[in-house]
């Protein structure tokens, strides 16, 4: 693809700009200013209120540090003596650190002693570390690696949702400029039919023309009218959606589309596709899900270890309320180990797993191949379309060549009224192909432009060709 040009919509900044008076004055509405209009429109904000809730998305998909504040107290009234009264409680403060897989704890801990009559008081800290199940926070990390991955593919799932939209947009407004150049050329034949009418007519009064040939001209008259007609309908319809996606109510619209300027087609196919299968969004998109695919069956086979914790503990404690009076320490040293005998989930969210990754590289595999596929018959359909409307361009000029000279020799009586109809009959048959084909190549090329994700990039900046050849009727 050639000579590109970037039209920047960033829509969260664009999305929020204000249109000036003088772009609702512009008279001709081209394809930039049309796509900066559209992209205030609702869709889009909510694409982007999509885009912004996924961070919070991956917070409540990974494991977080936690801090936790854990209290109890009570005061004991002793009815038979009021020495036996006293105060007893705790205050626990942990904290989980999920990417070492860490447990830190700190509690102070005082109540009256056994016999009742002391004040007693400790403080101690912990430190818990797992060393089988989740060792050292490796599924932990694997989770948030995971999160990262989904967060990355539903990014680039609202990417592709913004392109699919964007896509049917630029086609609307395609035929939008369609509908209106038919009205254009409706007006011209309309106008040509009349003069031929008149013509008729003249000749009528001198006896060279037959009254048949008057009906005749009428009738092409009336035929005419009605190709106006259901081509004025036609733009109405269209003139309207366009209106309401532009933010304009019908009756203040009041635009007409310009020429959608395009890149001439000239598509390396072999570059391109290579280029698709190494570093494209669809392709990413495919290697995102196998990914995951094995860290999901990582996560499961951790789940079958057992459940194993080395700790240290560090205890101070003594009398009255701070265990400063008779001080005694302690440094605990342990383990704890907790082994399922049965787990047959476990085992069988493992096979499950394994099944699930080996599907997703065969489906990878094979939707790359139909990828290849898919973009080669696109490439062929637009090589095809404009040899189309080459020759499509080519029989249109011969054909009101052949127009001018019928007139010319039906006003000279050098041929008949048929002549003459029959080619403006042969002139509106081939512009009505020539715009059908027209509109398939431009739909086309924005189809390619979607399929290899080139339409937008990946800061949501649209990306079109210019300087496609003119094709006025």
């Amino acid at each position: 693809m050639t000579r590109f040009i970037s039209i920047v919509i960033l829509l969260s900044t664009i999305c929020s700009a204000v249109f000036t008076e003088e772009t609702e004055k512009t008279t001709v509405l081209d394809l930039s200013a049309f796509m900066q209009l559209v992209c205030r429109h609702g869709t889009f904000k909510e694409f982007l209120i999509q885009e912004l809730s996924l961070k919070y998305n991956r917070i409540l998909g990974t494991p977080q540090i936690q801090l936790i504040l854990d209290t109890t107290a009570h005061y004991t009234i002793a009815l038979d003596s009021a020495e036996g009264s006293h105060l007893a409680g705790s205050v626990t403060l942990s904290s989980l650190f999920p990417a070492s897989g860490t447990e830190v704890s700190a509690e102070y801990d005082t109540g009256r002693s056994v016999s009742g009559t002391v004040q007693n008081s400790s403080v101690s800290l912990k430190v818990e570390q797992a060393v089988l199940n989740n060792a050292f926070g490796t599924t932990n990390r694997l989770k948030e690696l995971m999160a990262g991955n989904e967060n990355e593919l539903a990014r680039y799932q609202i990417l592709e949702a913004y392109e699919d939209y964007l896509t049917e947009v630029i086609a609307l407004y395609i035929e939008w400029y369609a509908a209106y150049q038919n009205i254009l050329y409706a007006e011209k034949s309309l106008e040509q039919s009349r003069t031929l009418l008149n013509l008729t007519r003249q000749k009528r009064q001198y006896n060279i023309a037959l009254p048949i040939d008057v009906n005749k001209s009428t009738l092409q008259v009336l035929t005419a009218e009605e190709q106006l007609n259901k081509a004025e309908n036609a733009y109405e319809i269209l003139r309207k959606e366009v209106a309401m996606l532009t933010g304009f109510t019908s009756n203040e619209f009041s635009s007409i589309p310009g020429d959608p300027v395009l890149s001439e087609y000239n598509i390396e196919i072999d570059n391109e596709i290579d280029a698709f299968m190494l570093q494209s969004r669809t392709v990413k998109m495919l290697d995102l899900l196998t990914t995951m695919s094995r860290q999901e069956l990582d996560i499961a086979l951790d789940q079958l270890l057992p459940t194993a914790k080395v700790y240290a503990a560090y205890n101070i404690s003594g009398i009255e309320y701070l265990p400063l009076e008779n001080q005694s320490n302690d440094l605990e040293l342990g383990f704890s180990v907790s082994v399922p005998l049965l787990n047959t989930g476990a085992n069988a969210d493992v096979e499950l797993k394994k099944n699930l990754l080996e599907a997703s590289i065969l489906s990878q595999s094979n939707q790359k191949e139909n990828l290849n596929l898919q973009l080669t018959t696109l490439r062929d359909t637009i090589a095809f379309l404009n040899k189309q409307l080459e020759l499509a361009e080519q029989k249109l000029s011969t054909a009101r060549l052949i127009v001018r000279d019928e007139e010319i020799r039906y006003n000279q009586g050098r041929s008949g009224l048929d002549d003459v109809l029959k080619a403006y009959e042969t002139l509106d048959s081939i512009n009505q192909s020539r715009i059908s084909i027209m509109v398939q190549l431009h739909k086309s090329y924005i189809e390619w432009l979607r399929f290899t994700d080139t339409l937008i990039d990946e800061n949501k900046q649209i990306i079109l060709e210019k300087d496609l050849p003119k094709n006025n009727p």
